[in-house]
């Protein structure tokens, strides 16, 4: 299972999520609310085509509603907001807390 490979600030928001006050999930529930579930958006994502191998370690646990995901980088321990359009490297890298910071201030 995904969520066992994710680390303890982020996997005890698991089974209900973390869901900010704009409604966006920075980690998804398991009951699929949300659309995705941990286990099917790590899942989903592999089955396609434009999915980069480079990515193949990382364990995606949320979407911030503007097209970017959440991952956990276990190489290095770091939380990275990434979108497909962005190729290998993520648009921000950082721990999780900083990452959700960016996001509710609004990228910023």
């Amino acid at each position: 299972m995904m969520i066992e490979k994710l680390p303890a600030n982020i996997s005890t928001h698991c089974p209900a999520g973390l869901k900010d006050h704009l409604g966006r999930w920075m980690v998804l529930p398991d009951d699929g609310q949300a659309g995705w579930t941990i286990e099917s958006i790590n899942r989903d994502l592999r089955l396609e085509d434009w999915y980069l191998a480079e990515l193949s370690s990382i364990v995606w646990f949320g979407d911030d509603g503007s097209g970017n995901i959440l991952g956990y980088s276990p190489d290095d321990d770091h939380v990275i907001l990434w979108n497909s359009e962005d190729g290998p490297e993520p648009w921000r890298k950082d721990t999780f807390d900083s990452i959700v910071e960016f996001i509710k201030n609004d990228y910023n």
